[in-house]
């Protein structure tokens, strides 16, 4: 599934050399309410900032702190073919997921095996978007036993990073779809406020952070 925790990493390795501890507690308090808070009206917790403002400090910060909550986790990256790809990034949360829940990694496994899947055809044409999410992620975590009562998170840094062209987008599949996922899933995602972004993710009530405040 060609995950990219390597960059990943050392991307993370590299935030938190600069990161001042006790600082940015305000986005850990918000990330942590949020995440604790039972039946949530929104699953998703967009957080918008202009450039510059530590979005991705505040990423690396949360993947570092929280690892028992964050179960997979993704940081685009406009420069680099492999981080800004959407399919990309749905095969590499998923192997991440498959590493933290044994019961989704063996229904993973046997999806492949069944439909003998590899990344290339994953990757190809022949497969959209919204079919992997659904054949990788929505089917195996709808049908796998959790007896954990925590919720937990997948984290994606810099979705104004990522490839938006094509007609079904990452957009389109976190607004529309990731609903499906069950209900102890949740997604916390930054972004830079474009039109665009904003207005495929404002059923969730996106965090907007002023560089004032």
């Amino acid at each position: 599934l060609l995950p990219l925790q390597d960059q990943d990493k050392a991307l993370i390795k590299e935030q938190m050399e600069r990161y001042t501890p006790g600082t940015r507690e305000w986005a850990l308090n918000r990330f942590d309410s949020w995440a604790s808070v039972e039946n949530t009206k929104h699953r998703a917790l967009i957080l918008a900032a202009a450039a510059g403002l530590g979005k991705t400090t505040i990423a690396a910060l949360i993947a570092t702190e929280r690892p028992s909550i964050v179960v997979a986790s993704h940081f685009c990256r406009h420069d680099d073919s492999r981080a800004n790809n959407p399919k990309r990034m749905l095969l590499s949360l998923a192997y991440q997921i498959a590493a933290k829940f044994p019961d989704y990694s063996t229904r993973l496994l046997s999806i492949l095996k069944d439909s003998e899947l590899t990344s290339d055809l994953l990757l190809s044409e022949d497969y959209s978007l919204v079919t992997i999410f659904n054949m990788l992620l929505k089917e195996p975590l709808n049908t796998m036993s959790l007896t954990e009562s925590s919720h937990h998170v997948i984290l994606i840094d810099a979705l104004d990073e990522c490839q938006h062209d094509g007609k079904a987008t990452i957009l389109d599949c976190i607004q529309r779809h990731f609903v499906n996922l069950p209900s102890w899933l949740r997604l916390f995602v930054t972004t830079r406020p474009e039109a665009q972004i904003i207005g495929k993710l404002k059923i969730f009530k996106p965090w907007l952070i002023e560089a004032k405040e």
